[in-house]
């Protein structure tokens, strides 16, 4: 009863009074309004809560209209409510929108914001299967984000540069990218960028072949650590972390290990509904695992298990693959184990 008051409380707060109290308010009042309602996408973006993420970016847009004098912000706010719509599903939506910040770049833009636009364009260009309109994006992205330091935008863009090539079978290259992503984060503390170049940096090792297990193994524990002694870790990090995990353990022939870590992730599918490229990359990583676990497992407990689990990821992938072409293009590549 208490938690629903203080929810309700909050929202109250963020949704109605905010807004009303900096109508009037400084501009630095309003730039930490913007901040708030940012943050909280990015949190119901990777929780897995499409409609809030939506309406938070709608939030944005909609405040930024209040204070906002340079159209760049509005842009860039403009480009994340399209590529909110697009996890939503509503492609064509998503795309006119998109398409719209993508024509507005000029040069009077802040650099901050050019290179959000294109970072977000890159990765719904990506999602529709442009992947050569997307590359482009991508780089124009990272000169941005170096020229003016932004680290965690350079990190971001690396991982989904990373991803795209992945998916393309080009492993060489996306390790590569994995491996930038985690020099760069070994400099400062970003636990998320740190995560997802040690993710893709795995998922390249098993594919190639090339690693001692003795290597691999080293990699795992470092990736199983990283998990463990982190409290600022969200679903969708522990789902791709965990995924990858089982896919390292099954490649190294730690089955049980491998078993351990998918079971640990089938509490997390009940009410889980992944938005972003990197969720349905994950759980497509995690079926493949699954199959191939349940090929070398007999009647039992585990094997019954298993075929749950397998269950709750074709549910939760539905969507996904509706939304995502280039998922459903590339779906029995990513999940060869």
């Amino acid at each position: 009863y208490w938690l629903g008051c203080v929810k309700a409380a909050v929202q109250f707060v963020l949704i109605w009074l905010f807004p009303r109290m900096w109508r009037r308010g400084s501009k630095e009042s309003y730039l930490h309004l913007i901040q708030i309602y940012e943050r909280l996408f990015h949190f119901y973006y990777y929780l897995g809560n499409p409609l809030k993420a939506v309406y938070f970016t709608l939030q944005m847009l909609r405040v930024s209209l209040l204070k906002e004098a340079a159209t760049c912000r509005r842009l860039s706010f403009s480009a994340m409510f399209g590529h909110a719509l697009q996890v939503f599903g509503m492609g064509s939506l998503s795309s006119y929108v998109i398409r719209q910040s993508l024509e507005g770049i000029n040069a009077q833009s802040d650099v901050s914001s050019q290179a959000k636009i294109l970072l977000w364009g890159g990765v719904h260009k990506f999602l529709m299967g442009k992947t050569d309109e997307s590359a482009v994006l991508f780089k124009q992205s990272l000169e941005f984000g170096r020229r003016i330091g932004d680290q965690r935008t350079v990190d971001e863009v690396s991982f989904n540069y990373g991803l795209q090539k992945f998916m393309l079978n080009q492993y060489e290259c996306a390790k590569l990218w994995a491996q930038k992503i985690r020099t760069s984060t070994e400099k400062r503390s970003n636990w998320q960028g740190e995560l997802w170049g040690l993710c893709l940096e795995i998922a390249c090792e098993v594919r190639l072949e090339k690693l001692s297990r003795s290597s691999l193994l080293s990699l795992l524990s470092r990736l199983a650590d990283h998990l463990r002694f982190s409290n600022r870790a969200i679903p969708s990090d522990t789902l791709l972390g965990k995924s990858v995990l089982a896919l390292g353990w099954l490649k190294a022939g730690e089955r049980e290990q491998a078993v351990g870590c998918c079971l640990t992730v089938r509490a997390m599918l009940r009410d889980y509904n992944p938005v972003s490229i990197h969720t349905s990359w994950a759980l497509m990583t995690l079926s493949g695992v699954v199959r191939r676990l349940q090929e070398g497992e007999g009647e039992g407990e585990s094997k019954r298990e298993l075929q749950e689990l397998q269950e709750s990821i074709e549910l939760v992938l539905k969507r996904s693959l509706r939304s995502f072409h280039i998922l459903t293009m590339r779906r029995e590549a990513v999940e060869k184990c």
